[in-house]
């Protein structure tokens, strides 16, 4: 796993994301094309709160979205952000597959649902505000991808660090970081020792584990 993509997946936990790395799909036959990686399935409950003495910590607005249930297929790209084109195809069926793997809707639900991931980036039950999304992290927002996809969320990795920046240094009485893995300690390393933004997006787009 490469530095975005462990940056990515740090700050969808601290936003209360159950969280699911590299999901492989499958096609139906072996020799056909349109199996995948979702760069990270995520699911968030509306009311994930985590505290410490009475402090809440806080969640990023700019994703955040105040529903029952928001399932996110993340796209981390190291350049612009972009949609892999076997997520938007529906005739390779990943959004269904990612779907089934979740198991909250029933087949016949599942196959609603991504007809509208396919053609608006986003899915929303009238009723109950669930949300199936796409999200895209990357250095940079895509036209194109605003142009064909206006409904999805480009998050640029500056914002996640001045994010992660804040959550792992600010108002927190206790920080015990020996038994996370190595890219989080080294990232709260770089924070306390004063690295600008600059200098661990550098060190976070060429890094890899």
């Amino acid at each position: 796993m490469n530095h975005t993509e462990s940056l990515i997946l740090w700050y969808l936990r601290f936003n209360g994301y159950f969280t699911t790395p590299s999901l492989t799909t499958h096609p139906d036959f072996k020799k056909e094309a349109g199996s995948s990686d979702a760069d990270v399935l995520a699911v968030r409950f509306q009311y994930s709160e985590e505290r410490q003495r009475g402090f809440i910590f806080e969640r990023d607005p700019r994703l955040i979205q105040e529903v029952p249930i928001d399932v996110v297929l993340v796209e981390v790209k190291s350049s612009a952000c972009a949609l892999n084109e076997n997520w938007t195809n529906e005739t390779h069926g990943n959004v269904e597959y990612a779907l089934r793997w979740v198991g909250r809707w029933i087949d016949q639900a599942v196959n609603k649902i991504a007809k509208d991931v396919y053609k608006c980036g986003e899915w929303r039950d009238a009723g109950s505000g669930e949300l199936v999304r796409f999200v895209c992290f990357g250095r940079a927002p895509s036209t194109t991808l605003k142009a064909n996809y206006p409904m999805v969320s480009q998050l640029l990795f500056r914002d996640v660090i001045r994010y992660m920046r804040d959550r792992m240094n600010k108002n927190c009485y206790q920080v015990h970081r020996e038994r996370w893995e190595p890219f989080i300690r080294c990232l709260g390393e770089r924070f306390e020792a004063g690295r600008s933004d600059e200098e661990i997006l550098e060190w976070i787009v060429g890094g890899v584990e």
